[in-house]
């Protein structure tokens, strides 16, 4: 998820649209869940009077609250992350193309040198 926040910003249209990339990161983390609530996937927590179960390997939970604050964590982790990656993106774009620029005015004057 990460990565893909990485790679989705690195497009030069997206790059200048960084709701655009927090949106797709949140429709990526809150998609399961949304397939879950309509039966696409099958369950993997119930609510019962006891509260929230959730199947999970990697997740023990000890409060109803837990999940929530799960999903929120990651909310604010990957919007960060895909805010990180958007700007990372836009100052290396603008970076090589000074760069680059700089190159072609060194290879100018280089070839001016050269005839004079």
């Amino acid at each position: 998820m990460r990565v893909g926040a990485f790679a989705v910003s690195a497009n030069p249209w997206l790059e200048q649209r960084t709701v655009a990339v927090v949106g797709w990161v949140w429709v990526c983390l809150l998609a399961p869940v949304v397939f879950e609530a309509t039966g696409v996937f099958a369950p993997t927590y119930f609510v019962g009077t006891q509260g929230i179960l959730s199947i999970s390997r990697l997740l023990v939970g000890t409060s109803p609250a837990d999940p929530y604050a799960l999903v929120a964590g990651h909310l604010i982790l990957l919007t960060a992350v895909a805010r990180f990656a958007a700007t990372n993106n836009r100052v290396t774009r603008k970076l090589r193309r000074e760069v680059r620029i700089q190159a072609w005015h060194l290879g100018s004057c280089s070839r001016r040198a050269g005839s004079a």
